[in-house]
């Protein structure tokens, strides 16, 4: 069986930053002695760069080889841009495969705007199946971000990108999900397709673990790790550690920020500012982050209330370290959090409500200690092997 695994956005073999999340599911075809051929973007979208081979086709294996499609760079995540990248990206990928002879399984990364409406020609040209796995809901971000005229001369577009995701959807016999807030989208359009959520999950070897151990007495150590761009709701946390360093000043809390982003700069003057309540990393290598989080005892998941993220690589990550988090999202992560007792949820953009949530595992510490047991449970279900297994199982079921 051969298949065409395409992605406008994934890494590749042997690069540290993305997600593993495609090199695991590439990995389960292997396992059935399928071949695979990995078409990507020139273009690393993690880091904005060019991807330098000295040839543009190469094999990590005989069954496995990885085909780089030459393709133009961006810089803005929402821009003109990076759609015209992606749509030469797509005219590239028609070109090079209607020359290969045999294809049995065409596999697409969701959202892939342009490329979804070619993988369903391709579909019918080769007469493969088409499997899809669903990761981010685009339409209806530019829905929630684009505003005033803007929003009304890209209506057309968006109404374009549902309509050809709808036709994917339709097209597809095997649809994947990473969370199951998207998977119900996908089965409406297409209720009669296999599928199953397989969360990103967690690979606890590769990233050397420490748990947490700060977890009763002295200092309540809270530490937010990731992107500080526009959709977090950072202001409203630096709000919060003001208002304890003014008038909670005898509280042994403190913060612990790490990442960058568009917030940064205003973070590091908070952090000299608020110096006893505050400490500012920047960005941390693996090592040195997986160091700050083993003195943790509370984690955070703050998005601001416009996110349509659905379940975050992040909260696995906090899961498995076992560090109680407090979340501002709603759905699934909100109803797992209440539901497992693994953290508390505060209502994004609300002070008092960030406020009140730390103040209370600060005041109750046996609280976090129960939650960090807690995710025992939570850990299991979310591993990257009883996950992956379950794509497995999808593909396996198909054959039948």
């Amino acid at each position: 069986m051969n298949v065409l695994f395409i992605s406008n956005h994934d890494k590749i073999p042997e690069e540290e930053v993305g997600f593993n999340h495609p090199l695991y599911q590439i990995d389960e075809f292997l396992k059935l002695g399928y071949n695979v051929t990995y078409i990507v973007p020139s273009f690393n979208h993690f880091n904005k760069t060019q991807r330098i081979y000295n040839e543009n086709i190469y094999s990590i294996n005989e069954k496995f080889k990885v085909v780089l499609i030459k393709s133009i760079s961006y810089s803005g995540n929402i821009s003109v841009k990076r759609f015209l990248s992606h749509f030469l990206f797509s005219v590239s990928v028609l070109k090079y495969v209607v020359k290969l002879k045999k294809i049995d399984i065409i596999f697409l990364a969701l959202p892939s705007p342009f490329l979804d409406i070619v993988c369903v020609f391709l579909k019918k040209i080769f007469k493969a199946e088409l499997y899809v796995d669903f990761r981010d809901l685009w339409p209806e971000l530019f829905e929630v971000y684009l505003t005033g005229v803007l929003k009304i001369i890209s209506w057309p577009f968006i109404k374009l990108l549902y309509l050809n995701r709808y036709i994917t959807f339709k097209n597809a016999s095997v649809i994947t999900a990473v969370s199951n807030t998207y998977l119900k989208i996908a089965q409406r359009s297409n209720p009669n397709a296999l599928s199953d959520v397989v969360y990103l999950g967690y690979d606890e070897n590769l990233n050397h673990d420490k748990i947490c151990q700060n977890n009763i007495l002295g200092t309540l150590n809270i530490i937010y790790a990731g992107s500080l761009s526009h959709n977090y709701d950072v202001e409203c946390l630096l709000s919060v550690i003001k208002i304890i360093d003014e008038n909670y000043s005898e509280y042994d809390i403190l913060f612990h920020v790490a990442g960058n982003g568009f917030y940064s700069e205003n973070i590091q003057k908070h952090a000299v500012i608020h110096n006893k309540k505050l400490k500012f990393y920047g960005k941390l290598e693996r090592e040195s982050l997986n160091d700050l989080y083993s003195k943790c005892s509370v984690s955070l998941c703050i998005y601001d209330s416009k996110t349509l993220i659905s379940f975050p690589a992040k909260i696995f990550e906090l899961m498995f370290k076992k560090l109680p988090i407090i979340n501002s999202l709603k759905g699934e992560v909100g109803e797992l959090i209440e539901n497992k007792r693994i953290g508390l949820n505060y209502s994004a953009g609300d002070i008092d409500s960030l406020l009140n949530q730390i103040l209370i595992f600060y005041k109750n510490r046996n609280l976090l200690v129960e939650y960090k047991n807690n995710m025992n449970e939570c850990k299991d279900y979310y591993s990257k092997e009883n996950q992956y297994s379950k794509f497995s199982l999808l593909i396996k079921s198909k054959i039948k």
